[in-house]
């Protein structure tokens, strides 16, 4: 895992700072959108939880640990067991669910009481924690 592991903060960096580019409005490169560049920030931070995830459940399994000697470049991965996709999905699921709750408390406590934005945050962050939270229930009794 040290390759997948020391990549990490280079890709994270690299997803912050396509995302300050783009809010900032400096993304130049010709054939670059503004679409593009959120999915590149988008799929960057996916394939970070898809690494960290990989590593948590390598560190589940003793018994594989041995396949370091096979692999001394450091690229021992575990992406083929059965319950990564899940353990995965719950996860990322989980992150959605907790932005809509951020998004419900950023609406009640620092948008102006009273306002049409406020009602809007705190109903769509609450609908979008619910909706994601049930899913992520779902999900995290496949594993």
């Amino acid at each position: 895992m040290a390759v997948y592991w020391l990549a990490v903060p280079f890709i994270v960096l690299g997803a912050y700072s396509l995302a300050y580019l783009y809010d900032f409005k400096l993304v130049t490169r010709p054939g670059l959108s503004g679409a593009a560049a959120i999915g590149l920030v988008v799929a960057a931070f996916f394939c970070v939880g898809f690494i960290l995830t990989n590593n948590m459940t390598l560190m589940l399994e003793p018994s594989r640990w041995p396949e370091y000697f096979n692999h001394r470049n450091g690229t021992v991965f575990n992406p083929w067991r059965a319950e990564i996709l899940m353990r995965y999905l719950h996860f990322m699921v989980s992150g959605l669910a907790v932005g809509g709750l951020f998004v419900a408390l950023v609406g009640k406590y620092r948008l102006k009481a009273g306002s049409e934005v406020q009602a809007l945050a705190i109903r769509a962050g609450m609908r979008t924690f619910a909706l994601v939270t049930l899913a992520g229930v779902v999900l995290g009794l496949g594993i």
